[in-house]
């Protein structure tokens, strides 16, 4: 079995201090960045209501926030537009 998107990560995108749900498609990519070597990930950032489009950016490793939920947990939330959302993302003392 294939998997298309390996995990669930945030990302700033398109600009700072706007975060966008990302799925990572690959790693292993390396650059220079001031005289150091730098792991890039390949995450693809896709559009509502279809996940299969998007935006495909690489970002160093660093940059990227591990997720606490599945794929099918963040494809339902992409594809609901946000109104069907992890429980694991949800701030109970704000409801």
């Amino acid at each position: 079995k294939t998997e298309l998107f390996s995990r669930v990560v945030a990302v700033e995108f398109p600009r700072k201090g706007v975060w966008c749900i990302g799925f990572v498609t690959g790693g292993g990519m390396k650059r220079i960045i001031d005289g150091k070597e730098v792991e890039l990930l390949s995450i693809i950032v896709p559009t509502a209501p279809s996940p299969l489009t998007g935006f495909l950016i690489l970002l160093p490793r660093e940059d990227t926030v591990s997720m606490n939920m599945t794929v099918e947990e963040a494809l339902r939330m992409v594809i609901s537009d946000g109104v069907i959302t992890p429980k694991c993302v949800i701030d109970e003392s704000k409801k």
